[in-house]
C-alpha cells in the first residue's frame, strides 16, 4: 500500500511536472515568435525611415539644383538687362547724332542748292560806285538849299549860319553816307552765276620808292581820303 501511494506520488508529480514544463514551453514559444514578428516590424519601420530619408535627400539635391538654376537664370536676366540698358543710352545718343546729322545734311543740301543759285552782287568798279556816292549826296545837298530857299526870309540868316559853319568845318563823306541796317540776305540774288562773266580787275596796291616823288592830288584816285579825314 505504501508502495502504491509513492509511485502514485511520483506519478502526479511527474505529471505536474511535465504539464509546468509544456506550460513553460508553449510561453517561451509564444514570447519568442512575438519577439521575431517586433523584429521584423522594426526592420520594415527602419527601412520606411532609410527610403524616406533617402527621398528626401533626393529631394533636398532637386531643391537646390533648381536654386541654382534660378541664381544662373537671374544672374543672366540682371546682366542681359544692364546690357540692354546700357545698348537703349547708346542707342539713344546714336539716334540723337543721327537726327542732328541729318539736320546737318539736309542744311547743307539746301545751302549749297541755294548757293547754285546765287552770286555775290558787288560792284564792278569801286571808284565808280564812290563817285556815284557822292553825285547823290551833292543832289541831296541842291534839294536841301532849294527848301531853304523857299522858306520865310526870318530862317534866311540861321541857315547861312549852319552853311558857313559847314564850309568851315572839314566834312566827311563817308560820314555822311546813309545808315544803313545790315541784310546778308540782300547780298545774294536769286541768278545763277554765268561761266563767261567778265571778273573786275582786282586793285593793284600803289608802290613808290624813296627817291620817287609824289602824285599831286588831282591825280590820286576818288577813294582817297586826305589827311585832315583820318583820324589821329
Amino acid at each position: 500500500m505504501f508502495l502504491i501511494l509513492r509511485l502514485f506520488n511520483s506519478i502526479l508529480f511527474v505529471v505536474a511536472n511535465v504539464s509546468v514544463a509544456l506550460y513553460t514551453l508553449q510561453r517561451f514559444f509564444r514570447a519568442m515568435r512575438t519577439h521575431y514578428q517586433m523584429v521584423d516590424e522594426v526592420e520594415e519601420y527602419s527601412n520606411l525611415v532609410d527610403q524616406s530619408r533617402a527621398s528626401l535627400d533626393y529631394v533636398g539635391a532637386k531643391v537646390m539644383e533648381a536654386l541654382r538654376e534660378m541664381e544662373s537664370d537671374i544672374g543672366k536676366e540682371v546682366y542681359v538687362t544692364h546690357n540692354l540698358t546700357k545698348l537703349s543710352t547708346k542707342i539713344a545718343s546714336v539716334s540723337r547724332r543721327f537726327a542732328e546729322l541729318e539736320e546737318g545734311i539736309i542744311e547743307l543740301a539746301r545751302l549749297s542748292h541755294n548757293m547754285e543759285n546765287a552770286t555775290v552782287e558787288t560792284p564792278s568798279d569801286i571808284n565808280e560806285e564812290v563817285r556815284r556816292i557822292l553825285t547823290s549826296l551833292k543832289r541831296h545837298k541842291s534839294s536841301a538849299a532849294s527848301e531853304h530857299n523857299q522858306r520865310p526870309q526870318s530862317h534866311q540868316r540861321r541857315t547861312t549860319r549852319m552853311s558857313r559853319s559847314h564850309v568851315t568845318s572839314p566834312v566827311d563823306p563817308v560820314q555822311q553816307l546813309p545808315a544803313v541796317a545790315p541784310n546778308p540776305v540782300s547780298k545774294f540774288t536769286a541768278v545763277r552765276p554765268s561761266r563767261h562773266r567778265s571778273r573786275s580787275p582786282g586793285l593793284v596796291p600803289e608802290v613808290m620808292l624813296l627817291d620817287e616823288q609824289r602824285r599831286s592830288p588831282a591825280d590820286k584816285p576818288i577813294g582817297f581820303r586826305p589827311a585832315w579825314m583820318c583820324p589821329v
